[in-house]
């Protein structure tokens, strides 16, 4: 058995090893924040939002034999770069470096919902940690914007626009990322069951063309000058936010409308889209 000590982060070459026979349990694990959110960030987010939100994901193992418990989950190493990158003399730089961390034993206070997935045997586990080893370069860059075109018929009048939607970008966030091992666990043979839906939460941008979008150079004026009004749009609703202490509800139902709208009328979506395994 593991020795006890305070929540600590590995990474997948250091993450607990667990004895093939013993007996395990697989949770789908839900919290309004990664470990590693600034402070100020989820103070500003307010109670209601801290305590009922569900925005990051991630995977619990309960070992039942030994009673230890510990979290896998895919972060961004800078949880504001994921989504706004750093722009210095007409350059763009991202800071959305990603990567798989474990978490021994699990901090309970983090998470605020956990659906049993499957139960199995520790050789499952072992197989999956070298699954993330052999596969850790596709965990290298986190992006939880998904790219969505819909014509006009469909936006207005769908009632599952995400379902109806061409994908032009996929995300790399936590809950694809989790989505990734309940594959791998299903191909260990692993029944995947739940008494009821697991959704999962989703950040989309609606474009205008669902073509493939070309790379653009990271100097692209147009390309700088969006990011650059973004990224003061976003610094006054989250000063707003403060300041009226309303906390998140306010941040995405009053003021992120007002960032996308002002942005040229560019739109975006936040949703839930229903998964049932």
């Amino acid at each position: 058995m593991l020795s006890e000590c305070l929540a600590t982060q590995y990474d997948i070459w250091n993450a607990p090893s667990l004895t093939s026979s013993d007996d395990i349990q697989v949770f789908f694990l839900e919290a309004p924040f990664p470990y590693n959110v600034p402070d100020d960030i989820a103070d500003a987010a307010g109670t209601i939002y801290n305590d009922n939100a569900k925005n990051h994901a991630g995977l619990g193992i309960w070992d039942t034999t030994t009673d230890d418990k510990f979290t896998i989950e895919f972060v961004s190493s800078n949880y504001v770069g994921q989504l706004l990158p750093d722009i210095k003399n007409g350059v763009i730089s991202w800071k959305n470096v990603g990567k798989v961390v474990v978490t021994w034993p699990t901090d309970d206070s983090l998470w605020k919902s956990a659906s049993l997935l499957t139960t199995t045997i520790g050789s499952s586990y072992s197989q999956l940690i070298t699954y993330l080893q052999d596969n850790e370069r596709k965990f290298t860059a986190y992006q939880p914007v998904t790219a969505l075109y819909v014509n006009d018929t469909i936006l207005n009048s769908s009632t599952t626009l995400y379902q109806d939607a061409n994908v032009v970008v996929s995300a790399a966030s936590s809950y694809w990322f989790v989505d990734q091992l309940m594959t791998q666990l299903g191909k260990y043979g692993c029944d995947l069951e739940v008494f009821l839906p697991v959704y999962t939460s989703s950040f989309n941008y609606l474009v205008d063309s669902k073509a493939t979008p070309a790379l653009v150079d990271t100097t692209n004026a147009d390309v700088v000058s969006w990011y650059t009004e973004l990224d003061v749009c976003y610094q006054g609703v989250y000063n707003d936010t403060v300041a009226n202490g309303q906390g998140a509800i306010y941040f995405f139902d009053v003021s992120l409308g007002m960032v996308y709208g002002y942005m040229y009328g560019y739109g975006y979506g936040y949703g839930l889209d229903g998964c049932e395994f």
